[in-house]
């Protein structure tokens, strides 16, 4: 515990470290660059850049960035739930069947052309 309340404690429990804050208000970590490495390598595997964005990594390859323009996403996404955008939705083109949910990069298409019929 760091001074002589149990606002902020670090510690041990025998299985894992802890902070833990039970004071009044949250608990910030403040930097321009704050980052969450591994131990076993100390390869990074979350950072968060003042003014330029958040990268999150798995297994020493990034997944998840953000910049000024909004979210890049590197590999398979699952949703267990409805996907909402504001805006046109672009992806690859569709395999041999129009209404397959396999799709091949490099190619855009419009998710409009799912809601025509089949002839």
């Amino acid at each position: 515990q760091l001074g002589t309340d149990k606002d902020l404690q670090i510690f041990h429990d025998g299985s894992n470290s802890k902070i833990r804050d039970e004071g009044d208000g949250g608990l910030h970590l403040v930097g321009s660059v704050i980052e969450i490495r591994e131990v076993s390598d100390g390869n990074s595997i979350a950072t968060f850049t003042d003014g330029a964005g958040t990268v999150l990594k798995h297994n020493n390859s990034t997944k998840f960035e953000t910049s000024a323009t909004g979210i890049s996403v590197t590999g398979l996404i699952t949703a267990s739930g409805n996907i909402s955008a504001g805006g046109t939705i672009k992806a690859g083109t569709l395999d041999a069947d129009p209404l397959s949910t396999k799709f091949q990069p490099q190619c855009d298409w419009f998710v409009a052309d799912l809601l025509k019929t089949r002839d």
